[in-house]
């Protein structure tokens, strides 16, 4: 069972990613959904198998998550989930270490394949 941060401040959105992937695709999933709340979780020193992460979050970005995580030499797979699906906002995720990028209005099930992909 693979350990999963999702990072999303939408309701609707965030249950829906975690009630799947815990019921349908067998992984364990902390749901947070403010920037700070990630900060914090991935300082501890927990380790998750993959992040998901939203760029636009109420407090800090997540392409300042993503930034922050990578500067401090984390490699775990980041997958962001956007609205935000312009390619320069793509390149901005690319040059900052992103696995992968997904906008939203995705399948479910495409989202357990990058993840799936990720983890190898």
């Amino acid at each position: 069972m693979s350990q999963i941060l999702l990072v999303e401040d939408d309701f609707a959105i965030g249950q829906g990613i975690q009630v799947y992937l815990e019921s349908m695709a067998d992984h364990k999933v902390t749901w947070v959904k403010y920037g700070k709340d990630a900060q914090a979780a991935l300082s501890k020193g927990h380790a998750y198998d993959c992040v998901l992460l939203d760029l636009t979050l109420p407090d800090v970005q997540g392409l300042e998550i993503l930034k922050t995580l990578r500067t401090h030499d984390q490699t775990t797979p980041v997958i962001i989930i956007t609205a935000n699906d312009f390619p320069d906002v793509r390149t901005q995720c690319a040059e900052a270490g992103a696995t992968d990028f997904l906008g939203k209005m995705f399948k479910p099930a495409e989202l357990v394949k990058r993840i799936n992909t990720c983890l190898g």
